[in-house]
């Protein structure tokens, strides 16, 4: 058996997404990670890891998630890149009018 130190340095390498698990190396061997694993979200089919994916588009994914409305006049990321990588996936929550607060912000019409 490998030592867990080596283990846990393999699993960072071992994407739960890409090869679709539901258990790396760490959970099957019941090691304590001392480096986050992966940790998957989902938002309209696309499954994105904060560890091994843009860490950008996770985020989005998370407050895209926490929006329950479907028609809703803003939405609001913490940065303009977060912004700008939401775009393709707003087309839910109403017809785009335009970017606010320095750009970190949608806008939608009333409509």
């Amino acid at each position: 058996m490998l030592p867990d130190e080596l283990l846990i340095y393999i699993n960072t390498f071992i994407c739960k997404r890409i090869f679709d698990i539901e258990k790396d190396i760490i959970e099957v061997s019941n090691i304590s990670p001392i480096f986050d694993t992966c940790n998957i979200i989902e938002y309209k089919g696309k499954r994105v890891c904060f560890q091994h994916d843009n860490k950008d588009l996770y985020h989005c994914f998370e407050v895209l998630n926490k929006v329950t409305e479907q028609k809703i006049p803003t939405i609001h990321f913490k940065t303009r890149e977060i912004c700008r990588l939401a775009q393709p996936y707003i087309s839910n929550f109403g017809i785009f009018s335009h970017y606010c607060c320095d750009g970190k912000g949608i806008m939608f019409t009333d409509d």
